[in-house]
């Protein structure tokens, strides 16, 4: 399906791009749409908004998400990561951002997840990179 209007036609990228094996990812603050061959953080992102409400259980995120990098006391809380799109051998020891990763692109995505003492989720952070290249940042969302 096309849109000819004003002299310019208009296509369904995402349908075409995600046709051709692409990612797609709309980033409403910036006004952009990204395409790429290969998963971006962006794409983790949405995937965790998508599918993992306060309140889950600790089975329904293992199900999901498999085992996770680090666990430990954060706060009051348990804390799990899980790191996305890392590079070979990466290693972080902390239950805190990886902010120097993020920003040399050694780790792409991290979630936090913390618990409740009922093993249900309290609340979820993810910190990932933004953009490409120098217009590349750091960016996180927090879920309660």
């Amino acid at each position: 399906m096309t849109l000819n209007y004003n002299g310019h036609v208009y296509v369904p990228i995402r349908f075409i791009a995600q046709s051709l094996g692409y990612f797609v990812h709309y980033d409403e603050e910036e006004s952009t749409i990204e395409l790429s061959k290969e998963a971006l953080p962006s794409h983790y992102v949405e995937r965790v908004s998508n599918n993992i409400d306060i309140g889950a259980s600790a089975d329904f995120i293992m199900d999901l998400l498999g085992e996770p990098q680090l666990t430990g006391p954060y706060d009051s809380h348990l804390a799990w990561r899980y790191d996305f799109l890392t590079q070979e051998n990466y290693m972080f020891h902390d239950l805190v951002p990886d902010k120097a990763g993020l920003s040399n692109g050694s780790v792409g995505a991290q979630l936090f997840l913390y618990w409740n003492t009922d093993k249900t989720l309290s609340k979820y952070e993810v910190w990932y990179t933004k953009g490409y290249d120098q217009k590349k940042k750091i960016a996180h969302i927090i879920v309660e």
